[in-house]
């Protein structure tokens, strides 16, 4: 049982350094700025892995930014991406979009 625990745990961690390198709020804002320049209104988070990361302290904390700064956003559901001929391994993850 010790062993489970210990993944979870771990798991756990890896999910919330995922969130908190995503939606770091100067790396979201300078990306911002750049889609501005060069003529878009949105921009994508695309993550690095298939987590559905969007009730994480650090994606709060995002949203909560977002709103301050008059700052619009979705939550997209997502399939991962996999081999036509195998069952996903792991199920729907949320991607955020945000649109000035």
């Amino acid at each position: 049982m010790k062993s489970a625990q210990i993944a979870y745990e771990l798991s756990d961690k890896a999910r919330k350094r995922l969130a908190e390198e995503s939606f770091d709020i100067n790396k979201v804002e300078a990306a911002i700025k750049k889609r501005a320049e060069e003529g878009f209104r949105d921009l994508r988070i695309i993550q690095t892995q298939p987590f559905d990361l969007s009730r994480t302290p650090s994606a709060r904390t995002l949203e909560d930014w977002l709103e301050m700064n008059q700052l619009r956003y979705a939550w997209f559901t997502c399939l991962p991406l996999s081999d036509p001929q195998c069952t996903p391994s792991t199920p729907e993850y949320s991607e955020i979009a945000v649109f000035w």
